[in-house]
């Protein structure tokens, strides 16, 4: 199968100012009396879910690639097992968990000239994905 590479010609300052203006919507107000409740996760269910990291996966904006997570596992689950729990518990998650870093993809064989024309993609911390795959697992199993 041959691959298309688009043709990009547009200012990153304008994509950039483009992007930020589709998202700039506030999310409603968090309320804690609507926190569903989560058992704490064990030592075992975080070494599942890091041996599980995909090792081709980009690393996001603290630049630990999720392959870290996968060969260092037995090293690592004891450590953010109690970072996710405390998360949970505290209903937080650390600060430098925070960070995005968006990239623009062309989409695939038309012309890249107009903005409409990139879907942003997310690039998060490798452990707070880690997280949300933990709660999804939480809640998706009886």
């Amino acid at each position: 199968m041959k691959k298309v590479r688009p043709n990009v010609d547009v200012d990153a300052d304008d994509l950039n100012a483009a992007f930020l203006r589709q998202s700039s919507d506030i999310l409603p107000a968090y309320s804690s009396q609507n926190v569903c409740k989560v058992r704490p996760f064990s030592y075992w269910d975080v070494l599942k879910l890091l041996k599980s990291s995909k090792s081709s996966s980009a690393a996001g904006p603290d630049d630990l690639h999720p392959a870290l997570f996968n060969f260092g596992a037995a090293s690592l689950a004891g450590a953010i097992t109690s970072i996710v729990n405390e998360s949970l518990h505290t209903s937080t998650i650390p600060d430098c968990w925070r960070p995005v870093t968006i990239i623009p993809i062309p989409k695939a064989s038309k012309s890249c000239t107009l903005f409409k024309r990139f879907r942003p993609i997310a690039l998060t911390s490798s452990a707070l994905e880690l997280t949300e795959k933990a709660i999804l697992n939480a809640f998706s199993s009886p």
